[in-house]
């Protein structure tokens, strides 16, 4: 496994892998893909520099060059 921190060039992988698991995996979240796909890339950027004014990390399996799964860590 290959993994790295998104940072916020990485917006468009971030919504898509978040999307994605949002709707492969529902009761994971709490949120829904209906909500979240309806959200701007500000948002996602917003997210991806921390959450809720915490500094945080969303790190990505990058197996292959293509990033898969997310981890997010607050």
């Amino acid at each position: 496994m290959t993994t790295r921190v998104l940072g916020p060039d990485d917006v468009t992988t971030y919504r898509r892998i978040r999307l994605e698991a949002l709707r492969s995996d529902p009761a994971a979240f709490c949120s829904t893909h209906e909500r979240e796909a309806a959200f701007d890339d500000a948002t996602f950027a917003e997210r991806l520099a921390g959450y809720e004014g915490r500094p945080g990390a969303v790190i990505v399996d990058d197996a292959a060059g293509v990033p898969a799964a997310v981890v997010a860590t607050v």
